[in-house]
């Protein structure tokens, strides 16, 4: 699983997309843009079938943390909003203990450390 910023038919945005060990996209999953023109900074990371990208987008007055999340490899989506601050911030990171994902954010106020449900 892999997740990067690019350029592709002219239009610019965060990617997703499952690569072999040449770094090549694997055909049996479609590279996907994540569904927000401002995403950047993404990360992404996978238990088993379970995936989850995360990213921060800025809308002009507050930065959004959000995450697709997905059951099936990385086949279908799910779109979630986790958090929102108007001060400066670090871009998310996902941490992995092997059964559980967590997202690791923070600002200048706080460190926000939460699981991330993908059932």
């Amino acid at each position: 699983h892999a997740v990067w910023f690019g350029i592709r038919a002219g239009q610019a945005g965060v990617r997703y997309g499952r690569l072999d060990a040449m770094g090549r996209p694997l055909s049996s999953v479609p590279v996907r843009t994540v569904p927000d023109p401002g995403a950047e900074h993404a990360d992404v990371a996978a238990i088993g079938t379970q995936v989850v990208v995360v990213w921060r987008s800025f809308d002009g007055q507050r930065f959004t943390i959000r995450a697709w999340v997905s059951r099936d490899g990385g086949q279908r989506f799910e779109l979630r909003e986790l958090a929102h601050t108007v001060h400066a911030n670090d871009q998310p990171r996902l941490v992995s203990d092997g059964t559980r994902l967590w997202l690791l954010w923070r600002d200048v106020h706080r460190t926000q450390v939460e699981v991330i449900d993908v059932h």
